[in-house]
């Protein structure tokens, strides 16, 4: 299962505020050589995604990224009022 950072938690429950159901969509970006992963924040996660919550924050990943991310951590931080994330072995 993906584990959330607390800087990933502080991030997204900054950017989640004023929704009751927010949080970032994590999904499989179509592309033909290799896997490239995009993220967005929405009011609500996708049918069939996997939530995932942690301290107040949700990340909603869709079938095709739960495997990639299994035993990863997902670390956030706001940088120049963009979301930069990281992918991280979990230790």
């Amino acid at each position: 299962m993906l584990e959330l950072t607390q800087s990933a938690i502080d991030a997204l429950n900054e950017l989640s505020k004023g929704t009751d159901n927010g949080g970032l969509r994590i999904f499989r970006h179509r592309s033909v050589d290799e896997l490239k992963l995009s993220a967005v924040v929405v009011d609500r996660p996708a049918d069939g995604d996997e939530v995932v919550e942690q301290g107040g924050a949700r990340v909603f990943l869709d079938d095709a990224v739960i495997g990639v991310l299994a035993g990863k951590r997902l670390d956030a931080r706001v940088s120049d009022g963009r979301l930069r994330l990281s992918v991280l072995e979990q230790t």
